[in-house]
This record gives structure tokens, sequence and C-alpha cells, in this order.
């Protein structure tokens, strides 16, 4: 009697091809080991980079905010100063040596509330920036999770 080839066992041409395959996806997988670890070390050097940039680039912004927003209140302080004007005329009333008369011009003092409003958004700004750059800390190691991490 004669047997019929069973297809489900392998051949020795596929054992081989199988082997092959194997040992080729261990190099790979040595070569992707070795290499993951360069590019591990490359990130690492890139990211304390990125993390020095950060902490000047945060500290560069908190110092022009916070001297804009002091530009900002000087100026708003002058025109709050000129949006209100005291005059003083001759005696209404007898018995007085003269009499005051407040002026206060609208568009000034609106002026300088906008003008102090955004001087106090830039403060803001400026005590966040300081706020993360304290948060992230001055290496890698010591970073602390919060304000969007």
């Amino acid at each position: 009697m004669m047997r019929e080839p069973d297809d489900s066992a392998p051949s020795r041409d596929a054992v081989g091809a199988a082997n092959a395959v194997t040992s080729a996806n261990a190099v790979t997988s040595a070569n992707a080991v070795t290499s993951a670890n360069a590019v591990t070390s490359a990130n690492a050097v890139a990211a304390r980079v990125a993390h020095r940039g950060l902490r000047s680039g945060l500290a560069l912004r908190a110092s022009i905010a916070a001297a804009g927003a002091a530009v900002l209140i000087a100026a708003g302080i002058l025109l709050a100063r000129a949006g209100i004007v005291a005059h003083t005329f001759p005696p209404f009333v007898t018995g007085q040596t003269h009499t005051t008369i407040t002026f206060y011009s609208g568009p000034l003092l609106t002026a300088a509330i906008g003008i102090g409003a955004v001087a106090g958004l830039l403060l803001v700004a400026a005590v966040t920036d300081l706020w993360r750059r304290r948060l992230i800390g001055p290496d890698l190691e010591r970073c602390q999770p919060g304000l969007g991490q």
C-alpha cells in the first residue's frame, strides 16, 4: 500500500528556511538593540540640551514679560495722572480763596485701565514661566510633575 504524502509535516526546505529566518531575526534584533542604545544615548544628550534650552527660554520669557509689565504699569500711571486734572478758578462762594473743579478724561482713564489689565496679564505670564522653570528643575533627574506634565 502506498502512502500519500502528508502535507502537515514540514519539509526539509521549510525547516531550513524557518531556521534562517529565525537567525536573521535574532541578528536583526541584536542590531536593533544596539542601535536603540545608540539612539537612546543620543536622545538623552538631545533631551539634556533641550532641557537647558527650555529653562533658559522660560527665564528669558519671564524677564521680558516682567519688564514689559513694569513699562506698562508706568505708562498706566502716567495716563491716569493725565486723565485726572484739577483746575483752579476764582472763588464762587464768598469766604473761599479759590474753587477747584476736577476734570476726568474718559479716554485717558480707559486707556490706563486697559494698560493695567495687560500689565497684570504679563505679570501672570512671568510668574507662570518662573513656576514652570522651578518645577522642571536644574536637571532632568530632579523634574517634578505639575503644570502640564
